[in-house]
């Protein structure tokens, strides 16, 4: 297993063909009879550091129960596909397509992005590599069922080997594979070893890394690669481990240190002698810091932005990016990301510009949405002329859709989401009600908001009251 292994890390040219691969077009097919006007989504993340969601494709399962999901993939990409709160990852392949059938489809309306739940899915045609992954996990947990005192508490090293020895053997004797495929499942199983050896202090923590990251390719796309990366450089610099100074990292920092002093001092860890890894193990641990009190926000973001725009490697650039936009958007004074929902009066939120604007995230059947909407609708006339009340209505069906466009007698402003679902990513919604108090010049006030039966009336006189005493102090100013 040990020689099979060492191979498998030194195959950087496969790798490579995998970076620089062309975007090929890929297709789902599937069937799901008891979803007949629901929308199903396919999605991805766009790094698996900032962990930000990506939508590949979306698609309505008609009245036969069908659905087609078509997009574009370079490499083989772990996917996640979604009908409301429920999801079931696997793996697609450039190229490939893949036609399923979903079984078991519950939405709870109460929160329908929260608490995920997992699609039951059949494979309608041969798939190899999520059958192979989908094998090697349930011998996995098998294994650990069995041994985790043994492996964790007394760290028998030798179950681990036999195990190892198990799964190579297995491995040899997979022929439904093709070769891409057999690569990447073969650092499914490395880097999962590799964590539990990690977990179990089975290798010295240096050893371990030698072994797993120095010189070699970094996998941002495999999974389990990315799972141990996470754990391995867990609180890098607070650790202060390998050849660092967390003190000292702290001076650079606060000194206005640009990126490449502090690649220059992180180097000193022998497992980083890549400049690749290097950077990237920077952009990790500048995140984890961010909230830190012994740096400022503005220093971070300064060097997340630095890798943004001057990286050697795009897809650094294209993870600070993400990084940064989830550090600071929604932040208190940031501007409040557009609105593409359209309302049942065509309006869009740009309309009530010089307005506040409490904006409600709700879903069908959501007694907490019900109970507080109520006590909205008295206040929509109260504070009309200061504050637009308005209500985002968020269902996953055709026929939840076309009721709400029918029914239009609140005076909360409607609005529905129609599918947007990059639109409640913006805005983080995971679960309803979900609020947030937007200020006349469309910046974030509040988020999340205060609900309306937490004196949420008290602070609104006090922002009126507030903005008329500026006024008041402009005219005399003037006069």
């Amino acid at each position: 297993m040990r020689n099979s292994f060492k191979q498998l890390f030194f195959t950087g040219f496969f790798l490579f063909a995998f970076i620089f691969a062309q975007a090929l077009p890929t297709s789902i097919r599937g069937s799901a009879l008891e979803g007949k006007g629901m929308f199903v989504r396919l999605t991805t993340y766009t790094d698996r550091i900032s962990f930000e969601e990506e939508i590949l494709a979306i698609s309505e399962i008609d009245e036969k129960g069908h659905f087609k999901l078509d997009f574009d993939l370079e490499t083989i990409h772990e996917v996640y596909l979604k009908i409301g709160n429920q999801s079931f990852s696997f793996f697609a392949e450039a190229g490939k397509n893949i036609e399923l059938t979903i079984e078991q489809i519950e939405i709870p309306p109460k929160s329908a992005l929260s608490n995920q739940k997992r699609l039951r899915v059949i494979w309608t045609n041969g798939n190899a590599l999520n059958e192979a992954i989908d094998n090697f996990n349930y011998t996995l947990s098998i294994f650990l069922e069995k041994n985790f005192i043994a492996l964790y508490k007394y760290r028998d090293s030798k179950l681990l080997q036999d195990f190892a020895l198990e799964i190579d053997t297995k491995l040899k004797n997979t022929s439904s594979l093709n070769a891409d495929e057999r690569i990447y499942f073969e650092h499914y199983i490395a880097y999962q070893l590799a964590d539990l050896k990690l977990a179990a202090r089975i290798n010295s923590n240096l050893a371990l890394g030698n072994a797993c990251f120095k010189n070699k390719n970094v996998l941002y796309n495999q999974p389990n690669y990315m799972t141990f990366f996470h754990h391995y450089f867990n609180q890098y610099f607070l650790s202060g481990k390998r050849n660092t100074n967390y003190n000292e990292l702290v001076a650079l920092i606060q000194s206005g240190s640009r990126i490449h002093k502090l690649l220059d001092y992180i180097g000193q860890d022998d497992v980083l002698e890549q400049e690749r890894l290097r950077e990237f193990v920077l952009l990790f641990a500048l995140k984890e810091i961010y909230y830190s009190k012994d740096f400022k926000q503005e220093q971070i973001q300064a060097l997340i932005k630095e890798i943004a725009d001057k990286s050697a490697f795009v897809e650094h650039k294209k993870t600070a990016s993400a990084i940064l936009d989830q550090l600071t958007r929604l932040e208190i004074g940031s501007q409040a990301p557009d609105l593409s929902f359209k309302s049942t009066s065509n309006s869009k939120l740009d309309d009530y510009a010089g307005r506040y604007v409490y904006l409600a995230f709700v879903s069908e059947n959501c007694p907490a949405c019900e109970n507080d909407l109520k006590l909205l609708e008295t206040w929509a006339e109260k504070y009309k002329s200061n504050i637009a009340f308005i209500e985002v209505f968020v269902d996953y069906t055709k026929e939840a859709l076309n009721d709400f466009a029918k029914q239009n007698k609140s005076q909360i402003l409607q609005f529905s989401f129609h599918q947007d679902f990059e639109a409640l990513n913006r805005y983080k919604v995971r679960t309803f009600p979900s609020y947030f108090l937007i200020d006349r010049e469309g910046k974030i006030v509040l988020n999340q908001s205060k609900k309306p039966d937490e004196n949420l009336a008290r602070y609104f006189d006090f922002l009126i009251q507030r903005d008329r005493e500026k006024s008041k102090k402009k005219e005399r100013l003037f006069q």
